[in-house]
């Protein structure tokens, strides 16, 4: 939902909500690496919708979490890889991630692992990306446990709120969680 419209409302218990409406645009497929498609696939089918959050899910996602797993295929089995990852971006940092390089290396690591494409409308995917990934068989985007941790030590020194951060400061403080994720490593 590119123009959606939201607020903060109670819901029925008196509980705090946030309410999304809008128009979205949907995609869905599931392809198996063997078998093929296990449906039709759909591919921008517009509808509008509502989302309802409750406020206290929201404040308990902004948190990250990273575990993956693998084992090894043996004759007739093709192994097997259990991946699963969530992290929390403040609106701040998504500013930056979503602001295109045009001069030689970019040394913001996040940009580089979260937008690699450079699209200003990250982390919507436009329609040729959503094509590759659906060539390639997947949408995922796979983060190491490292850029967990970074995203993690920007969360932490970022105040969620916060509505602009300088690049140097987003960098200085990059290099400090990225020194912070080796000194736990090494220990």
């Amino acid at each position: 939902m590119f123009d959606a419209r939201w607020s903060v409302v109670c819901d029925a218990e008196g509980k705090q909500v946030v309410r999304i409406v809008g128009q979205a645009t949907t995609a869905s497929w599931f392809c198996h690496e063997r078998s093929g498609y296990s449906q039709t696939p759909i591919r921008d089918y517009k509808c509008y919708a509502m989302v309802t959050i409750p406020v206290q899910q929201l404040e308990a996602s902004q948190s990250e979490r990273h575990s993956y797993a693998t084992t090894e295929g043996s004759g007739w089995s093709c192994g097997s890889e259990n991946y699963r990852c969530a992290f929390f971006l403040p609106m701040c940092l998504v500013d930056k991630i979503r602001v295109p390089v045009s001069w030689g290396q970019d040394p913001f690591t996040l940009r580089q692992v979260l937008n690699k494409s450079g699209s200003a409308s990250f982390p919507f995917l436009c329609e040729e990306q959503r094509y590759r990934l659906e060539l390639q068989g997947c949408g995922l985007l796979k983060l190491k446990r490292e850029h967990v941790q970074i995203l993690k030590g920007l969360r932490e020194c970022i105040n969620t709120t916060r509505k602009e951060i300088s690049v140097k400061e987003l960098l200085e403080l990059e290099q400090a969680a990225q020194r912070a994720c080796e000194d736990t490593k090494a220990a």
